[in-house]
């Protein structure tokens, strides 16, 4: 209840009006104070997309301006920003992809410790990678590499170096790489799983791909709420895949548009290669 009043008072025109007033100063404090209000803006419930931008600009804005910890609260917050809106309404990848960048032109990407956490180092390269920033990813690996743990090292970089080899048509090089990667987190198994089959549809090996389903069928053994949704978005993935492979073997069989539409609007795992294998199949018939 607290919070909604708040919230609602963050709304109004008054406060409005008081950014306003204060911001021809163009201190420190305001840039802090605009860009908190923008995050409040951006997290309500049933977020509107504008918010969100309004939000990033303003933290773009603030960057070197505002203390270090201010500005690493809101980076996060932006994350989250990001998390809550639909696919429909934003690039996810791309906006991650920009936000990780805001965070390494700021020296805020590192732990404390000075280390990089293995989820964090694979996500970004995924990033890079879904964007087209293949450049990006090849710079990132040389400057971070050495930022990973010790005894996680080989597996980030052959997990990695899989997004990149796939991402270059290398399919199966990337599939060599990921043969040597041992998962560490629930999420990971399944970045892995479902690279694998990308490169089996692009190598039309439907066999390995059917295979592979039958052995993961012990992930779907989820116990938390976040594997639940992990595991949902991976099941709507692989059978859109598995709808995919139908198409090319009968195009009569799959209706592309109403396949499309179903990704659309469930944002699956992988949604951005799915909805551009599709542009390239409808472009090809």
């Amino acid at each position: 209840m607290l919070e909604r009043e708040l919230l609602n008072h963050l709304s109004s025109e008054y406060f409005e009006k008081i950014l306003e007033e204060t911001a021809a100063r163009s201190t420190p404090a305001y840039k802090a104070i605009n860009s908190y209000y923008k995050m409040f803006k951006a997290l309500r419930s049933n977020p509107d997309v504008k918010d969100y931008f309004k939000f990033k600009e303003s933290v773009m804005e603030a960057a070197g301006k505002i203390s270090l910890e201010d500005f690493k609260v809101l980076v996060r917050c932006l994350t989250i920003s990001v998390g809550n809106l639909s696919g429909r309404e934003i690039n996810v990848h791309r906006e991650m992809f920009e936000i990780n960048n805001l965070m390494i032109e700021n020296d805020i990407f590192l732990e404390d410790n000075g280390y990089l956490k293995e989820i964090h180092f694979i996500k970004y390269i995924s990033y890079c990678c879904n964007c087209g920033e293949i450049q990006s990813a090849e710079s990132f690996l040389k400057k971070f590499s050495s930022k990973i743990p010790d005894n996680t090292r080989e597996n980030c970089l052959n997990h990695t170096r899989a997004e990149i080899s796939f991402a270059e048509g290398d399919f199966n090089v990337s599939l060599e790489l990921l043969s040597r990667v041992t998962s560490l987190y629930f999420e990971m198994k399944y970045a892995i799983k479902s690279l694998q089959i990308l490169n089996y549809f692009e190598l039309n090996d439907y066999e390995s791909f059917l295979y592979l389903l039958d052995s993961s069928k012990h992930l779907a053994k989820y116990n938390k709420p976040l594997e639940l949704r992990i595991t949902q978005n991976f099941t709507k993935f692989y059978n859109a895949v598995n709808e995919l492979f139908q198409y090319k073997n009968n195009k009569a069989a799959i209706d592309l548009k109403l396949l499309k539409k179903n990704i659309i609007d469930s944002n699956p795992y992988r949604r951005t290669w799915l909805l551009k294998k599709i542009d390239t199949l409808e472009g090809i018939r």
